[in-house]
């Protein structure tokens, strides 16, 4: 099968041109005669994820799933899906996360394999909006190293003066073990908050790899300045400013 998105794409330009979007309850009495149209599969789906209704989304989004199983793009529609559905769905989270890896491993969608993130979760905050890329393989080319997971902050569709990020640095870990934190196939990972400026401030540090909604938490916590950073680095001064509680 083709990818749904390009269908999608076609499909919306046509009727961008003519006509106003299908409501859902116009897409649903489609559905009825034709239960297995992937187009309306995907488009009810994305109607209703816009419309703030993830857990109805997941329904045709799962049922395009089944019908199209190599689709990575409704898989990362799903996995979004779920993720806006809160902790509820973490299980089914998780497990849609591990089919979108295993597919990627297959190495039969080249696009796929050569993907170095997607999108696992985009929510609201206050008058912006936060994009999670979750980087397979932790293959992020960051300067300072692999990254895990990063809160990209968005204002009226450009990019804000800020990111968080999970990273797991070599040389933070490299230092973990030798100090017998963890173990040599073990890897620290840290939460830490970049700012345009240059200014860099971390938040936190983790033995494994941590919980995504834990991570959210705290993100969340960052993102309304109720979480103080253990450590500061002013590009200004070129000085780095460690609270003495977590030296």
């Amino acid at each position: 099968m083709k990818n749904i998105c390009m269908t999608l794409l076609c499909l919306l330009l046509v009727v961008s041109a003519s006509a106003e979007p299908s409501t859902i309850d116009e897409l649903e009495a489609r559905l009825k005669d034709d239960p297995n149209n992937e187009v309306v599969l995907y488009n009810l789906g994305m109607t209703l994820y816009l419309a703030n209704e993830p857990q109805r989304a997941c329904v045709p989004w799962s049922r395009l799933k089944e019908l199209a199983p190599n689709d990575w793009e409704v898989q990362k529609k799903l996995i979004q899906a779920y993720s806006a559905c809160g902790v509820s769905h973490k299980e089914k989270r998780e497990q849609a996360i591990g089919e979108l890896y295993k597919l990627r491993d297959s190495e039969e969608i080249p696009e796929l394999s050569n993907a170095t993130f997607f999108i696992r979760d985009q929510f609201a905050f206050e008058d912006r909006w936060v994009f999670v890329f979750e980087y397979y393989d932790m293959d992020a080319g960051w300067r300072l190293g692999p990254l895990l997971w990063k809160f990209y902050v968005t204002k009226d569709g450009e990019p804000t003066d800020r990111f968080v990020s999970v990273g797991s640095y070599d040389a933070v870990t490299i230092l973990a073990v030798a100090k017998g934190q963890i173990e040599e196939d073990e890897r620290m990972y840290h939460l830490d908050e970049y700012l345009a400026d240059g200014a860099h401030r971390t938040h936190g540090f983790f033995f494994e790899k941590p919980d995504y909604d834990q991570i959210k938490a705290l993100t969340l916590q960052i993102f309304e300045e109720e979480l103080e950073p253990i450590s500061t680095f002013d590009p200004n001064t070129n000085t780095i400013t460690v609270d003495p509680a977590e030296e």
